[in-house]
This record gives structure tokens, C-alpha cells and sequence, in this order.
């Protein structure tokens, strides 16, 4: 088996999404917490070859105050209009698709 084929055999695959909290802010009598999403996807090899893609977003935000928690989301609208836009593209397909099918269809 050559060098690089054995390589590619020990690749490991690694995929891990996380929740996690950052370091406590005091303001006045309020602590802040910051809550993100972290996301790691690569491939990796004992003998210390590595590739790989990571991401870190804000989800939350928690505020403590005099004994009450809450959670303040953080919204992502960067996310919400590229899902969108995915979203049209995938209608689009199908619309062109049906007409496509109904246009071979007709006499």
C-alpha cells in the first residue's frame, strides 16, 4: 500500500457541535453570560495531518439580576435570509421542472 493511500485510510471524520457559555460580565447588579453554538468539521490523522472548517455563533445572551435568569435570544438574520434564499431557489427548480413536464406533455 503506498504512503498516501494509507494516509487517506486513517483519516478520521469529526464532527462536534456544542453549546457553550463565555466568560460572566458584572455590569451594575447585572451578569451577563454569553451563550454560542460552536460547530468543528474536519479530518484528522494521528500523525498530525489535519483540514478543517469551524464556526462559532451567538445564540443568547443570559442576564442574571438580583437571583432571576433570563435568556435573551440573539437573532441571526444573515441565516434567516440565506435559508430564505435557498428556499426560492428550491421553488424555483420545481416550478421550472413542472413546467417543463407539462410543456412535453401537450400536443
Amino acid at each position: 500500500m503506498s504512503e498516501l493511500a494509507r494516509i487517506l485510510w486513517s483519516l478520521r471524520p469529526v464532527l462536534r457541535v456544542r453549546t457553550v457559555e463565555g466568560e460572566p460580565l458584572a455590569v451594575g447588579e447585572h451578569r451577563l453570560v454569553p451563550v454560542a453554538r460552536t460547530m468543528v468539521l474536519g479530518l484528522g490523522c494521528p500523525g498530525g495531518l489535519a483540514a478543517g472548517w469551524a464556526r462559532a455563533r451567538p445564540l443568547a445572551l443570559l442576564d442574571t439580576y438580583r437571583g432571576e435568569t433570563r435568556r435573551i435570544p440573539i437573532p441571526d438574520p444573515t441565516r434567516r435570509a440565506i435559508m430564505a434564499m435557498a428556499g426560492a431557489v428550491l421553488l424555483l427548480a420545481l416550478a421550472a421542472r413542472c413546467a417543463r413536464s407539462r410543456s412535453r406533455r401537450a400536443p
